[in-house]
């Protein structure tokens, strides 16, 4: 293309994924830079995410790259939303452009921009179009207004608990049934069933047999100790000598008070 190449280019309508209004919706606008040319569209007050422009700008390019930048207009200094970028000669060599750009905002992407491009003729001011210019759908309409839903922070129902009346439980008293038992003395007795033999009854005990005591004095003999074993010595062991017996003290018979001699009387 020559030095100087002129464009015909509408903002129609943008797609913005950056908002830079904390409060409120933002107030678009776009700015087109090529060289030294620059040309600003009428900004759409509130148009928020979704603007629209009915602009028609005439740029004299004197470069090969049309800068495409989204503002929003504050009171002070304008907010910077993003910016994007298209070829010159392409779209000459196109006869023209109808499409999306893509806007970024340090390096991330902002949003998209719609713009209608026509070349203008150097003798003329009228716009032509190529040949080869491709024929484009029209704009699409703007996509609608996204609004940010606000939730509100659901309300829980404390749950009230009642504690149940508690009742003392109620237990029937067990009939009591005082038991019999056999008086004293009783024995019970004991029948064996028709398959088994019956045992005889037990003996009586014999009656215990008691030794007379041992008269006084008298000493039993104590046992023979065991034998000691080889080569142990035993003390002796010593049997008490038997109480001796002593006369009676008075004979059992006595003579006569007076002696009977011969020849007295």
């Amino acid at each position: 293309f020559s030095k100087m190449t002129k464009l015909i280019v509408e903002p129609k309508t943008a797609r913005l994924f950056r908002d830079t209004d904390t409060f409120g919706k933002m107030d678009p606008y776009v700015t087109l830079n090529c060289g030294s040319e620059k040309k600003k569209t009428k900004t759409h007050h509130s148009g928020g995410k979704n603007p629209s422009w009915t602009d028609c700008l005439n740029v004299k390019c004197t470069d090969t790259t049309l800068t495409v930048t989204v503002w929003d207009e504050d009171v002070g200094s304008d907010d910077f939303v993003g910016c994007g970028t298209i070829d010159v000669a392409t779209v000459v060599a196109n006869g023209g452009f109808r499409d999306w750009i893509k806007i970024y905002h340090k390096g991330k992407e902002a949003g998209e921009v719609y713009l209608e491009i026509t070349p203008v003729s150097g003798k003329t001011k009228d716009a032509f179009y190529s040949s080869t210019m491709p024929m484009y759908a029209p704009a699409p309409a703007p996509a609608p207004a996204y609004t940010t839903p606000s939730y509100a922070a659901p309300t829980y129902a404390t749950p009230s608990y009642t504690t149940p009346a508690y009742t003392t439980p109620t237990y029937a008293p067990t009939a009591y049934t005082t038991p019999s038992y056999a008086p004293a003395g009783y024995t019970p007795t004991y029948t064996a069933p028709a398959s088994y033999t019956a045992y005889p009854s037990a003996p009586a005990p014999a009656a215990p047999t008691y030794y007379p005591s041992a008269p006084a004095g008298y000493y039993p003999t104590a046992p023979a100790p065991a034998p000691a074993p080889v080569g142990y010595y035993a003390a002796p062991t010593y049997t008490p000598a038997p109480a001796p017996t002593y006369p009676s003290a008075y004979p059992t018979a006595y003579p006569s008070a007076y002696p009977t001699y011969p020849g007295y009387k």
